[in-house]
């Protein structure tokens, strides 16, 4: 049987190559995909059954370095000789492979390239035109290891193409969600449900601990709230922060403070597809959630994927429909999401599930030897 090798470089990153693993078996059921996650466990890929070939214990960063003081932390965990180590044994996975689809910056693309291979593909999920373009050495170290690349957006695909690469933008995969049939939540309290996204990484218990001060604000109107949770973190830890605060357990996953309600889900689809209101700290789920038709609002976070030029950035490449508010003052942002008009855009109810597809039949029709 042939094989295709999915290499990723974070949760958002699993997400998608995990979409395009499914998408792969759907269209031709003759490729067997497999996966290489550098940063984690490959949950999303286990989840649809692709096979996880190799992984690495996420970092303390999560995977997502933009200063010195986060590498030095990784480095110091042992994280450079992990990857130094999943560099060698990659080789013989790529060696097999009909086809290399690399999904994440060009470190990834780099893991991937250390033997010549004519059908090697790049989703660059990092950088976008709208916020933080790709570095001269960049696109030209792309343009040499790339068979095709597969931007999140129409701008940078014109960038890759002015810089003699071949690009096409045939959508992003990360929004190939069905909210549609989604059960509703069950709650006790009628009107607005607000959603959080504390996010994936280390940083997001701090972010809830933050979260419930909004949440238990004496000024906060609403009564019906849900925290996502990430397959990244730790129910039992949530429990016992949840627990700190003096809030009342009825369920592990269903918790009340006098009269607010609060659920925990796993299930991030059914969260944007009943939420009317988002306050999200994360990456790849803001962006979701705001494309689904949800309100979402940021504000400065606990650690280095919610900082202010972080959230800032993700505003602009989103084109500014997510509301970054500049303090984390629990009246502030009370305040803010108080005069949001609650009716979600009917893009909420439609199905996105087209791009994983896309992509994977123009790979497929770029390979050789098929």
């Amino acid at each position: 049987m042939k094989k295709a090798v999915i290499i990723s470089n974070g949760f958002g990153e699993d997400q998608i190559g995990a979409k395009l693993g499914q998408a792969l078996k759907t269209l031709n059921p003759d490729i067997f995909p497999q996966a290489i996650s550098l940063v984690g466990d490959g949950h999303a890929y286990k989840q649809l059954e692709i096979p996880v070939s190799l992984s690495i214990p996420t970092p303390p960063s999560g995977g997502f370095i933009r200063d010195l003081k986060t590498m030095i932390k990784d480095l110091k965990s042992g994280s450079a000789f992990a990857l130094i180590n999943a560099y060698k044994k990659i080789r013989p996975i790529i060696k097999e492979a009909e086809i290399v689809i690399s999904v994440g910056d060009v470190f990834c693309l780099f893991m991937c390239s250390n033997i010549p291979h004519m059908n090697r593909f790049f989703l660059p999920t990092a950088k976008s035109n709208r916020f933080m373009s790709h570095t001269i050495p960049e696109y030209m170290y792309i343009r040499k290891k790339a068979k095709k690349v597969y931007p999140r957006d129409q701008e940078t695909m014109e960038a890759f193409k002015s810089k003699g690469i071949s690009a096409d933008f045939l959508g992003s995969p990360m929004f190939d969600l069905n909210v549609s049939d989604k059960p509703p939540f069950r709650f006790k309290n009628t009107g607005t449900i607000i959603a959080f996204l504390p996010g994936s990484k280390q940083e997001a218990y701090l972010n809830i601990e933050h979260m419930l001060t909004i949440m238990t604000h004496p000024q906060f109107p609403h009564r019906s709230c849900i925290i996502s949770l990430a397959p990244s973190l730790s129910l039992a830890t949530i429990e016992t922060l949840l627990s700190n605060e003096h809030w009342t357990p009825l369920t592990p996953t269903r918790w009340t403070f006098k009269n607010l309600e609060l659920i925990i889900s796993i299930d991030f689809e059914q969260v944007i597809a009943h939420s009317h209101i988002v306050i999200g700290l994360a990456g790849t789920a803001n962006e979701q959630a705001a494309y689904c038709g949800c309100d979402v609002y940021s504000y400065p976070g606990k650690g280095p994927q919610s900082t202010e030029k972080r959230l800032l950035e993700q505003s602009k490449l989103m084109n500014h429909i997510i509301t970054y508010i500049p303090s984390s003052k629990p009246e502030d942002i009370i305040s803010k999401i108080s005069t949001t008009q609650t009716k979600k855009s009917t893009e909420s109810t439609s199905l996105h599930n087209s791009a994983a597809s896309a992509i994977i039949q123009d790979i497929l029709a770029h390979t050789h030897s098929l």
